[in-house]
């Protein structure tokens, strides 16, 4: 997936690890240890600030950037809470009790994340 926000933005996910095997998805829990599974995320923008950091607050943590209500992002919404309540974007309504309404268990887990500069900072001085 690749998003282009101002045409200043590229970002790519690739999942990696072992197929979900037949006993995880009966159970519809994850083995663990050798059989988690992780997402590379990698993103390119000329303002960290301006672009990744605004959209991870301003649209992926915001409970109502889809609607009203709607409960921050799924997937790479960041929150404390082991429950994130989430309401959807579909249908299209501003009243919460015509939404779907679910309380989804955190599993994504941040492990690290960190700035790098393309070309580097040193390489740029060299030119």
């Amino acid at each position: 997936m690749v998003l282009a926000v101002g045409e200043q933005m590229r970002e790519r996910g690739i999942a990696f690890g072992p197929e979900l095997t037949e006993s995880e998805a009966l159970n519809e829990t994850s083995a663990g240890g050798d059989k988690t599974r992780r997402l590379l995320f990698k993103c390119y923008v000329t303002s960290i600030e301006d672009q990744f950091e605004f959209v991870q607050k301003s649209w992926c943590n915001n409970g109502a950037f889809s609607q009203t209500e709607s409960g921050i992002d799924p997937i790479i919404g960041q929150s404390a809470d082991v429950l994130r309540f989430f309401a959807g974007s579909a249908p299209v309504s501003n009243k919460t009790a015509d939404k779907l309404q679910l309380d989804l268990r955190s599993f994504v887990q941040l492990e690290g994340g960190e700035y790098f500069f393309a070309p580097s900072i040193s390489a740029t001085a060299s030119l």
